[in-house]
């Protein structure tokens, strides 16, 4: 093996902003998940993506797709037919060509990502398809491995991981939360830990006095939670829809105390304003009426929360 490349940090490229794949909802390149529990219409949220991937149409009627591409989807638990009669659904209700779409199906009945022959062949076709966005529904039937297993679920992981950076895919992956869990939604999800740190992106669908969706990034301010629902009216054109007013305004300091939220440790002055997009007095003004308010505190690293904000 020939010696690891390296370079200086400040050589690396600096962006002052995140780009998105999907507005608000999936940043550029991400791997993660649509988690929750049976009957939460995460499947048909994963195909509302993958149409509007596609054919460059907002997901949910909604969030904006900057760069469309095709999409290639393993939807292991639904007969390819149902698939179909979906997504030709979802594309009568955007008015969109479904045959001029390039939304491609994997057609082996197996696929699993702890054998080397499924992985070359997932490859395989990754090389052929070139995919903007690869989903995989669900996690269980991908892997035989032990899910509360950090070693032997980090394997399967680190294969998508592989897949996204050498094909500069975004990887979408179906998983299922454990029974009788609330709170933290992140919490919620089924099996090691590993699976949310692995996560860029997380979607959690819950009943919450209704359909819920919470949103969770690593290195984004997430939006708040959006309530959902699903439109049968027309059974030739279901599709999901955010109901009530739209919930992805926030002032900035909310914005500011979100970006808190989401950190590991301590954000400084100016990381804090390069992320926010905001100008240098009125960060200042934020900061200071949320140390008065004890919510913040400042250390030599930057500032971070005392307690959580946000449910």
């Amino acid at each position: 093996m020939s010696a690891l490349a390296v370079r200086k940090i400040s050589e690396v490229d600096r962006t002052s902003e995140h780009k998105w794949l999907v507005e608000s909802l999936w940043t550029e390149g991400a791997v993660g998940t649509i988690c929750g529990h049976p009957k939460t219409n995460k499947s048909y949220l994963a195909l509302d993506f993958a149409i509007s991937v596609a054919s460059g149409t907002p997901v949910l009627d909604r969030f904006a797709v900057s760069d469309p591409g095709a999409v290639l989807l393993f939807p292991a638990e639904d007969s390819h037919t149902a698939v179909r009669e979906r997504a030709e659904g979802l594309c009568r209700h955007r008015s969109v060509d479904f045959g001029a779409l390039e939304l491609y199906l994997i057609e082996s009945p197996v696929l699993r990502l702890d054998e080397v022959r499924c992985c070359k062949a997932l490859e395989g076709a990754l090389q052929k398809v070139r995919p903007r966005l690869l989903i995989l529904d669900p996690l269980i039937r991908l892997h035989s491995a032990d899910e509360n297993s950090a070693t032997e679920i980090a394997r399967v992981l680190s294969f998508l991981r592989h897949l996204q950076r050498t094909y500069k895919t975004a990887v979408l992956v179906v998983h299922h939360a454990r029974k009788n869990s609330g709170g933290d939604p992140g919490l919620s999800m089924r099996g090691s830990t590993e699976i949310r740190a692995w996560s860029d992106t997380n979607l959690y669908m819950r009943r919450r006095g209704g359909l819920e969706l919470v949103v969770e990034h690593r290195q984004a301010a997430s939006p708040k939670p959006l309530k959902l629902e699903l439109v049968t009216e027309d059974q030739s054109a279901v599709h999901l829809k955010v109901s009530g007013r739209r919930e992805l305004t926030e002032t900035p300091k909310e914005k500011l105390l979100r970006l808190l939220s989401c950190s590991e440790g301590a954000l400084n002055r100016a990381y804090i304003r390069s992320e926010l997009a905001l100008r240098n007095q009125t960060v200042s003004k934020i900061l200071c009426q949320l140390q008065k308010d004890g919510l913040i505190e400042k250390t030599k690293e930057g500032y971070r929360l005392l307690r959580p904000v946000f449910a």
